[in-house]
């Protein structure tokens, strides 16, 4: 009874940490469709990276997603319960503004080897 019992157990842990990370990461209003709406280990970072990026490359401290897209993904796609990306690379097109400007920018996520997530991102916005 004992061994039915912690079976039992486990499988329900197994299945709430299944679905933590998406209950979490619906919690963090971003818009559109991003990996990082059901990952929040990357929706900090991403956060985190676009305003060091607008800060450094747009001179702007204000940043605002308006819209997220998933362009590609490319090979298996694995992450932990808090959303880190273990393995494959996901590609988005992500829509910020920020000092009275629209940007359209190419963010690609992709695991850095030690456990983080490397984030790049590039300005796509027609000059």
């Amino acid at each position: 009874m004992k061994k039915l019992l912690l079976l039992l157990i486990s499988a329900v842990a197994l299945m709430s940490c299944k679905t933590a990370p998406t209950q979490l990461g619906q919690k963090t209003g971003l818009p559109g469709k991003s990996i990082a709406t059901i990952a929040p280990a990357l929706y900090s970072d991403a956060l985190a990276s676009l305003t060091m990026w607008m800060k450094n490359s747009q001179q702007c401290e204000l940043v605002e997603v308006l819209d997220t897209q998933g362009i590609s993904e490319e090979g298996e796609i694995l992450m932990d319960e808090t959303g880190r990306l273990f393995s494959g690379v996901v590609k988005e097109k992500w829509i910020v503004s920020g000092c009275d400007k629209v940007y359209n920018l190419a963010m690609v996520f992709q695991p850095d080897g030690k456990g983080g997530n490397f984030i790049g991102i590039a300005n796509i916005s027609p000059e």
